[in-house]
């Protein structure tokens, strides 16, 4: 992505602290600009800094870098935890803005990390599921797939169909010959197995 974007990660409100996060190649460059006393933002440490904004006093700040390509969305990400005044929190989001980033969509990290290879199809669905989860069972559904069960179990499905295709295409390819390949009521109790499973 040629773009680097920007959000609040953390719910919206007043709260003890706040999270803003950027992903895209410009990322530590905007950070850098705003922690003149952080110009080495160690990898996968949560770095102590002041935050520098335009016309507001420095504000205490820890900086978090991860680096491409083992980061959330493959890209160079940093997140920003301030004190998570309203004020404070829409001056920061502003300030990156003005500096050349861009106020992400709804949902555009996960996409971001769908793209760059980070996540699945059915992991991106299951991280929808977890944010949008209504109940406890809920989020522990979509957790379950984030962690990898369901994939392993449909990866599984998936190999067994192609197993039953091959056999039915072997049986159409060598039909005029004496072998015994699609024994038609054992394919339907595969089929229904299957089915059921599914």
């Amino acid at each position: 992505m040629p773009d680097t974007i920007v959000a609040l990660s953390s719910p919206v409100g007043p709260a003890p602290r706040a999270v803003v996060r950027l992903s895209g190649p410009r990322a530590r460059e905007l950070a850098r600009s705003l922690l003149p006393d952080a110009l080495d933002l160690r990898p996968w440490r949560l770095t102590p800094s002041q935050l520098r904004l335009p016309d507001w006093p420095s504000a205490p700040c820890a900086v978090l870098s991860c680096p491409a390509p083992r980061s959330y969305t493959g890209e160079d990400v940093v997140e920003l935890w301030v004190p998570g005044a309203p004020p404070l929190v829409r001056r920061l989001l502003v300030t990156l803005q003005e500096r050349g980033a861009r106020l992400a969509d709804r949902g555009e990290f996960t996409r971001r990390a769908f793209l760059g290879g980070r996540l699945s199809l059915l992991e991106v669905e299951a991280v929808l599921a977890l944010t949008s989860a209504a109940d406890a069972e809920a989020s522990r559904a979509a957790l379950r797939v984030l962690e990898g069960g369901v994939g392993a179990e449909l990866e599984a499905l998936k190999q067994a169909l192609l197993d039953l295709r091959a056999h039915v295409e072997a049986a159409i390819d060598f039909s005029e010959e004496e072998l015994d390949l699609a024994d038609e009521e054992q394919l339907a109790r595969r089929l229904e197995r299957l089915a059921a499973t599914l």
